[in-house]
Formats: structure tokens, sequence, C-alpha cells
């Protein structure tokens, strides 16, 4: 990769590029993909990335503010400051759109830039970091961020190195790699880069961040160490997302696990850049409100113009036609509302664009999007709604029966197909799947003390 420098007021930025038309490759699709370091790890961090990914794809990578060969730097930055520096080595190198890949504190910086600049981010993958949402915090765990320095400093160097090594990384790989780049730093940089981090996100948590609705990927380690991977699950559960658990990784997965990492995020990318791949709401938003029996004509209709133009996929013209009859009924309708909770999804013309349900054991009786509004995020809007109200009726599990069309979508957002079966329509017996996850019970009640017990929250 090639190197190459930023200087700011505050100091020098180092950072690489490669992509394809450097190194041969022939992936070129004005995509820049974007790897964000974690506080106090620098480029090496991702270096099994970079170099995968660079024989294809146009990547960039920086030693962040302070961090490997961007020093000395003074750590009076901001995460404006950051977000800013992100923004003009971007513009220096051509723009255009980019998908972010942030671990643990770059994950953080990846969302404070979207926030700011929407447009440019088409996919946002989190790499054992967490949501930039003041409402997953608490007040004590804030507070602690804000009064890192005392903390750090109490341990002797060889045991903060030690610690942070092990609590970050499963593989001789990914300790020997973050004991390097700590090592880089003397005990006085390190610990006052690390509370400097620690002050940065306290303080963004603080402000209201407008992130946008694009593709997202969320990865993490299934034995991370670190208080990250309960944030992860609420994450989850509150976004409509699922996370992807790696096995035998700790909180530095793209290390411990590269190969594993590398093909989710190169499945992810091809997908972003197929024409029939994700797509989200565009910049639409959707607001959510409870339909009552008045709202009975526009959810029929949308009903049926679903299930005979978009199922039509996977089921025969007749199968379609006796499914769609099943909602020809008004007194059929009435009766599902007593029985569940409908809500839909409105543009901002007031029209409904999809709808679901949820009832208080965990089901999921209906989820359909309107014929000219599929691959628009419409479904994972309605989905993650769905979810919030299974938490609320602290269901233990959430289970839907699940059609051939909808089941790519729903293995998507971490449900698991326990059994297929011939459901009925009207008439005639159709093709679907009981499908079911978990409600997102599982919080920590010892947060506060798993966030004392590790050090080395990066």
């Amino acid at each position: 990769m090639e190197k190459k420098t930023l200087q700011t007021a505050k100091g020098r930025i180092v950072y690489w590029t490669s992509g394809p038309d450097q190194s041969g490759g022939d992936k070129d699709t004005g995509i820049r993909i974007v790897f964000l370091p974690g506080l106090s790890a620098d480029r090496r961090l991702f270096e099994k990335q970079t170099e995968y990914f660079s024989k294809s794809w146009n990547c960039l990578v920086w030693d962040p503010p302070a961090h490997g060969e961007s020093r000395p730097f003074s750590l009076s930055f901001t995460m404006d400051d950051l977000v800013s520096y992100l923004r003009q080595i971007l513009e220096k190198e051509g723009g255009g759109p980019c998908v972010l890949a942030g671990q643990s504190f770059g994950g953080y910086v990846a969302q404070a830039f979207m926030s700011r600049y929407k447009s440019l981010v088409r996919g946002f993958i989190s790499i054992d970091s967490a949501p930039l949402d003041r409402k997953y915090y608490s007040a004590a765990e804030l507070w602690l961020l804000k009064h890192t320095y005392r903390l750090y400093m109490c341990f002797p160097w060889k045991l903060l190195v030690k610690s942070g090594s092990f609590s970050c990384a499963e593989t001789e790989y990914g300790r020997k790699l973050m004991k390097t780049m700590m090592l880089s730093y003397g005990k006085k940089e390190y610990c006052r880069l690390a509370a400097r981090g620690y002050r940065l996100l306290a303080d963004a948590l603080s402000m209201k961040h407008d992130i946008p609705a694009c593709p997202v990927l969320l990865i993490s380690g299934k034995k991370d160490r670190q208080i990250t991977n309960i944030y992860n699950r609420r994450w989850a559960a509150g976004a409509g997302k699922s996370v992807h658990w790696i096995e035998g990784a700790g909180h530095n997965s793209n290390a411990d696990r590269p190969e594993e990492i590398n093909r989710l995020i190169e499945t992810f990318l091809n997908e972003i850049t197929s024409p029939d791949g994700i797509q989200e709401n565009g910049g639409q938003e959707y607001r959510i409100r409870r339909l009552a029996e008045n709202d009975i004509p526009q959810m029929r209709e949308l009903f049926r113009s679903t299930v005979l133009c978009v199922n039509s996929r996977d089921y025969t013209g007749e199968e379609c036609e006796d499914w769609a009859s099943c909602g020809d009924s008004t007194e059929h309708w009435k009766r599902l509302m007593e029985e569940n909770d409908f809500f839909a999804a409105i543009d901002s013309g007031g029209n409904i664009v999809g709808f679901s349900s949820m009832n208080t054991k965990g089901h999921l009786h209906s989820l359909f999007v309107h014929k000219d509004r599929q691959g628009k995020g419409v479904g994972a809007r309605l989905l993650a709604e769905a979810e919030r109200m299974a938490m609320e009726y602290r269901a233990g599990k959430i289970t839907a029966e699940v059609s051939i069309t909808a089941r790519p979508f729903f293995e998507r957002h971490g449900y698991k197909a326990v059994k297929e079966q011939k459901a009925t329509a009207n008439r005639m017996y159709l093709t679907n799947y009981v499908m079911e996850r978990s409600a997102g019970q599982e919080y920590c009640l010892s947060r506060l003390t798993d966030f004392k017990r590790n050090i080395q929250d990066r």
C-alpha cells in the first residue's frame, strides 16, 4: 500500500491507500473500504484485511491521530476533529462513496462520521464495537469513561501490557500483535491516549447523533472479554440486526480469525455492490404507528398486492390467489387485531408501506412490505419494532411462520428455521417455515462490575 500524509494544525496523520488501480485488481466499484483501528491500535490491526482486500478493492487505513506513525500529535483533538480529518483524507483521495469498517473505538468514529456525512457512506462494518447512542449506557459507565487515567496509572506497565494483549485476543498472533502495538508507547503516553479516547467517547455519547440507515454488518468475538459484547446484543435487538459471533475470537476478532472476518466482509461488500443486493431506505424515514380497524382497507390491499406480486417468485399463481383471498374478510382482520398488536411503517406522505404484528407470547403473525418498497429497509424497521415489543412483553423467544420468499430475510436477522410445514391458506396447503430466535433477554445485570474488571476496554 502507498504511504501518504495529511498535515493538520495539531500534527501529521499518516495513512495508506491501495486499490485495483495500484494492485492490478479488477473490482473497481468506485467504493472505498476505510479501515479504522481501535484505541491504542494502529494500521497493523487490519494488516490481514488490507493484505486481502487491497488486491481487488480500493482500500484506505490510517494510523489515527496520536497512534502509530501519526505521532507526535496533540491530544487536544475531539471526536469532531477525527471526523473532519477523515473527511479531508477522503477528499484528498478523490472523494466518492465508502464503506467504513471500524474496530472498537474505530466503530464510534465511523458512526460519528456517518452522522455528519450521510450521503458518503454505503455501508458500516462494526467489528467488536458498540452503538454511539446514549440509551445503551448507564450514568456510572459514562462517569468511569471520564476518569480512567488515574485508574490506568495505578497498574504497573508490564501488567497493563499483559492484560491488554490477553483481554483483546485469544490467539498467539492476535496477542503478539496487540503487545507489539502497545509497546510502541511508553506508560504515560499510553495512559494519556487511552484516557483521551474514553473521554471523547463519553463526550460523544452526551450528544445526539443522527445516524442514517444503511447496510450494517455487526461482528463480535464470542470470547470478547470486553463489555462491548453486551452492548452488541442490545444493539442487535434494538436495531433489528443480527450479530455474527466469531468462535474462538476475542475483542480483536479480525486479528484472531482473519479468514472468517474477511469472508463476512467480502460477502457484505458483494451484496452492497450487487444490483440486487442489500438496499436500505435511501434516506427515506419511516415512522411507526399502531393500526386500528379503519386501517383495514389499506392493509388488505397491501397484503393482496404483495402476495400476488412478490410471493409469486416462490409459489404458483393458484397458490398466491388462494393465499391472497385470506385477506378478503374484514371480520378476519378484526379478529387478528384483537389477538395481536398491529403496527405499520408510514412514509412521509402518510402512506402505509408495510405492516407487522406481535403478541404477548412473542409470536410475530404478519410482516408484509408494499411491493414497490421491497429492499428499502421497511422490513428491517418493522422487524426491529416487533422485536422491541417482544422484549417489552418479556417473551423468551420470538416465533413466526415464514414463507419461502421471506425466509432469507429472517435468516439475515438471526432467525433459524426449526420446521418446514404445510400450512392452510384458504383452500390450499402452502409450504412455509416455523422460525424463531431469542428475544434478547439475556442482558448482563452486572455491567458496572464487568466494566471495572476490564481495564482494557478499547
